[in-house]
């Protein structure tokens, strides 16, 4: 008898400190420069202080207002956290954007499984270099760029991002869907090594388009699916080399663009291999069909 009640303390024993593990690390820090949170705790008037108060798996839920900053994910003790708006419908404002950065000359590398959700980003948002994965931009106002060198598996979706684009440099298996993006484009240029099977569909885009192209480095088997772009430089490919290969173009609609609407343009060396299929346009350049 006294054996099993022996591990069924033991059990009791480990899943109360688990349970108490789980509970420090998911502390959500509450930011307003209004009031006072809402009688919430903790309560910052700064998104930066309780960034530095933040530890993996913490969220930071933000008060609408507008806040003279900008906010900074630098390191991976800042990894796993959340940002998001208090209320989604009513986006607090971050004059001056966010960052999500390694640093190299200090062997620092980038957080990695943040997430910004529902704000205004007067500044744009700029993530860069080695440990930048699982990054979430969902639901933001852009005023500038949305910027990401380096990323793996990032999801870019449902924000509107207004004079400025949307631009991946040697991404790996990215979603970019269901954005709006005015005055820019979505653009995949690999140049700090290849990047591969990202998938950008059902975005808007007026004034701008969806294209890569690279120097020595190539961006393969990535899908552009059920995208609308116009009023711009339409949707395709520029290579220098004749690499870009394995691509999918399925389903778009290319309009009032210039010089064409959908292009496959190589440079140099044979000519790339890619799908297009089902698109609508007017104008095709290169080796871009149907």
């Amino acid at each position: 008898m006294k054996r099993p009640m022996l591990l069924a303390g033991l059990v009791i024993f480990w899943g109360a400190l688990l349970w108490q593990q789980q509970a420090v690390a998911q502390t959500v820090h509450y930011v307003d420069n209004v009031e006072t949170c809402a009688g919430l705790l903790p309560c910052y008037t700064r998104i930066t202080d309780a960034l530095n108060a933040a530890v993996p798996f913490d969220s930071i839920e933000v008060f609408p207002g507008v806040y003279n900053e900008s906010v900074v994910f630098a390191g991976t003790t800042k990894s796993n956290i959340t940002l998001r708006a208090r209320l989604a419908a009513l986006r607090p404002v971050i004059v001056g954007g966010v960052v999500i950065m390694g640093i190299a000359d200090a062997d620092i590398r980038a957080p990695s499984g943040v997430q910004v959700l529902d704000f205004f980003l007067e500044g744009g948002l700029q993530g860069c270099c080695g440990g930048l994965d699982d990054i979430v931009i969902v639901g933001n106002f852009v005023n500038g760029d949305i910027e990401l060198i380096s990323a793996r598996t990032c999801t870019v979706s449902k924000n509107i991002v207004i004079g400025g684009r949307i631009h991946l440099d040697t991404v790996f298996n990215c979603l970019v869907e269901k954005n709006i993006v005015s005055g820019g484009g979505i653009s995949l240029f690999p140049t700090r090594g290849d990047g591969y099977g990202n998938l950008i569909r059902h975005n808007v885009l007026r004034g701008g388009g969806i294209s890569w192209g690279s120097g020595d480095d190539t961006m393969t088997f990535n899908t552009v699916e059920a995208n609308f772009v116009s009023g711009g430089f339409g949707i395709g490919i520029n290579s220098a080399h004749g690499r870009e290969s394995g691509n999918i173009f399925r389903r778009n609609t290319s309009v009032e663009n210039t010089p064409c609407d959908i292009f496959d343009t190589v440079l140099n060396g044979s000519p790339n291999i890619n799908t297009w299929k089902n698109n609508r346009f007017f104008i095709k350049c290169g080796d871009a069909t149907d």
